[in-house]
């Protein structure tokens, strides 16, 4: 979802976070879409991403919350196919109906 400037670079985990829970944190995070103009890719420097300051639940529960949230993600995706088909098959019988 963003870049840092010109470079490449990652997210890197320390021992007590989860990288998957890292990636709910960061993912479309309010401070990181601060930074977001809505027409081009994201650009961030390397001080937008030192001064981010996340707030972090134990090291237990982080998996746990992140399977959460990637199993929303998933019924949501789920949801979103079966809205596109019944959207299709609407179309279909609305053509028919008036054709």
């Amino acid at each position: 979802m963003y870049t840092l400037n010109q470079r490449i670079a990652a997210f890197t985990t320390k021992a007590d976070i989860d990288s998957k829970f890292l990636y709910y944190v960061v993912n479309r995070n309010p401070y990181f879409l601060r930074f977001d103009d809505g027409v081009g890719q994201t650009n961030l420097s390397k001080s937008d991403v030192l001064n981010f300051e996340g707030y972090y639940p134990t090291y237990r529960e982080q998996p746990n919350i992140s399977l959460l949230l990637w199993r929303i993600d998933m019924s949501i995706a789920t949801n979103q196919r079966k809205l596109e088909k019944l959207q299709e098959l609407k179309k279909g019988y609305l053509q028919k109906m008036f054709c």
